[in-house]
């Protein structure tokens, strides 16, 4: 029987990393059981790096040095193939346990192994990935082009840091202008028959929220493969949802798209940020009233030169002085700015207001419902920044309007535009101009004084801008929908979940205010030439399309209604 040689081993690197995590390097005859091929040595010997958990044994002989250091790991390494790195990338990944994700993204963002794309024109092919964005637990968002005016590829897998492998199916997003076709063919030769431009929702199992760094396998018919490597994800939870927004323009949006791409992806990027809302700090200026009738809450986002205007209006009513006032700034980094400002007008004018600020963006509808959570009156108000009164004794006016109607849900005065125009008198939803319901105020841009909007009556819904709803109804009724990204539809939902709790809505006509519409939904970049807000709206049909059918079936909430007015 002849006699094997014992197998030779020795260690030749080893570093301790976070969360009881130990590489180590060594060389031996054969490549072990759970180690990745770094190469081998001159005298033959292979190679091989792992990972170990403090608890596994590592190799017998003695390390030349041990540095619990993640920088030493990060040299050691940084001149391996990138073939290597993404392996023991995955390895690593494998060998931490569930606390060890925010440790391992870490160092994705500290290695930042290069991104990979194929743009030359000399060939017939290209592919790129410009976004891979973690949404919470269900997966990852992609967004890339792909130039293949042959059809060459056969197939698309996504792999994780960890080395989970998924397919990937894209959607194809036509552009009106399109920089691909521009690259590879800007004299149209060749054609291409496709949209380039796509993007995909790619369920993982393992960790997706940890996954800053992807790559994307592209599988040609001749057998060949391309490897994409995406840049490193850097963003914030509001700028992941943000980008996510943009690089889907609005002309490309589909209700495909938005049901096998958009929705799994932005519902739980936006739930993981929602997980966790809080108000990160508060200032009072001034006293609160004892005994409130009404809490006006004032989302805040970026546009502030209108609490100059509307502060000025509300130091000269009495009415505003027994309500109790909560501004809630949902731009974190602008708190100093918004505090000295109403520091400044409560010194001015006398206002007492509290502001409450966000711990992250977390949009008009979360926003609104912390400041809900700090109101000590029975009647809540919303009311935008860019709504301005046009006259004293407004609120009291309101409130006796809504607390008079029977079974009143939601009650909303009417708006004008700063010219005179007709901006808001009640809510209706209209259909027909796209795949789902949309929002539309009754006779928008008509003179202020159009007849019709001089009446007050019974409507479908109001505009959030000015809204008011009794706060244990707030409660009752969901407050508003988290499920909507950044501002839109929240106040028609929650209208329509007043009319499923047999309440009724109604508009006041004699209440009148001015209102500088989508001011600072203008500033916010989720919502600049994105899909915001046709998103929200196939969400709110998704969940209410029926309710709103056969709430527009009543000819008195037709567009042009019959006159309803209340008992």
């Amino acid at each position: 029987m002849q006699v094997l040689p014992a197998q030779r081993e020795g260690l030749l690197f080893a570093c301790l990393l976070e969360a009881g995590v130990r590489y180590v390097e060594g060389a031996s005859d054969s490549l072990p059981e759970g180690t990745v091929a770094l190469g081998r040595q001159r005298d033959g010997l292979i190679r091989h790096g792992r990972f170990l958990r403090d608890a596994q044994p590592g190799p017998s002989e003695t390390a030349p040095e041990t540095t619990p250091d993640l920088d030493a790991y990060l040299r050691r390494v940084a001149d391996y193939p990138l073939a290597v790195r993404f392996a023991l990338r995955a390895a690593l990944g494998q060998a931490g346990d569930d606390g060890f994700g925010p440790s391992f993204a870490w160092l994705q963002r500290l290695e930042a192994l290069p991104a990979r794309q194929r743009a030359d024109r000399a060939y017939d092919f290209g592919a790129g990935l410009t976004l891979a964005i973690p949404c919470g637990d269900a997966g990852l968002f992609l967004r890339g082009w792909l130039w293949d005016p042959h059809g060459a590829v056969e197939r698309l897998t996504l792999i994780s840091p960890y080395g989970e492998r998924r397919p990937v199916i894209p959607h194809r997003l036509p552009l009106a202008n399109d920089p691909v076709r521009r690259h590879f063919a800007p004299d149209g030769v060749p054609s291409h028959p496709v949209p380039t431009n796509v993007a995909a929702f790619v369920p993982l199992d393992r960790d997706p929220r940890h996954c800053l760094q992807v790559r994307l396998e592209i599988a040609l018919r001749d057998g060949l493969t391309e490897e994409l490597i995406s840049p490193v994800h850097r963003l914030s939870r509001p700028q992941g949802r943000d980008a996510l927004l943009a690089s889907l323009p609005a002309e490309a949006v589909t209700p495909a798209l938005l049901e096998a791409c958009v929705y799994p992806a932005l519902s739980a990027l936006n739930g993981d940020l929602l997980s966790g809302k809080h108000i990160a700090e508060t200032h009072r200026f001034g006293g609160t009233p004892a005994s409130p009738a009404v809490s006006i809450i004032v989302p805040l986002y970026g546009a502030y030169d209108f609490l100059d205007i509307q502060a000025a209006r509300f130091a000269f009513d009495p009415g505003i002085r027994d309500a109790d006032l909560i501004y809630v700034l949902d731009r974190p980094e602008d708190a100093a700015v918004v505090r000295d400002r109403l520091d400044g007008l409560h010194r001015t004018y006398g206002m007492a207001c509290r502001l409450a600020v966000c711990a992250e963006n977390y949009g008009y509808g979360p926003t609104c419902a912390l400041g809900a959570g700090l109101a000590s009156a029975p009647l809540l108000l919303f009311l935008n920044a860019d709504v301005v009164p046009e006259a004293p004794g407004w609120l009291s006016r309101l409130a006796a309007f809504h607390k008079a109607q029977p079974e009143a849900g939601v009650t909303g005065p009417r708006l004008l535009f700063p010219d005179g125009g007709l901006q808001h008198a009640g809510l209706f939803f209209s259909s027909g101009e796209q795949d789902w319901w949309v929002n539309r105020h009754y006779w928008k841009g008509f003179p202020g004084d159009h007849p019709p909007a001089l009446t007050s009556r019974e409507v479908p819904g109001v505009t959030g801008a000015c809204l008011m709803i009794g706060a244990e109804l707030f409660r009752e009724a969901g407050g508003f929908r988290e499920a909507y990204v950044l501002g839109d539809f929240e106040d028609s939902t929650l209208a329509l979940a007043c009319r499923a709790l047999g309440r009724r809505n109604y508009y006041c006509a004699n209440v009148v205010l001015t209102h500088q519409e989508r001011a600072s939904m203008a500033l916010h970049p989720g919502h600049r030439g994105g899909i915001a807000s046709a998103y929200n709206g196939w969400l709110q049909d998704r969940f209410w399309g029926d309710a709103i059918a056969a709430l527009m079936a009543d000819p008195a909430f037709a567009e042009t209604p019959l006159s309803r007015l209340p008992a």
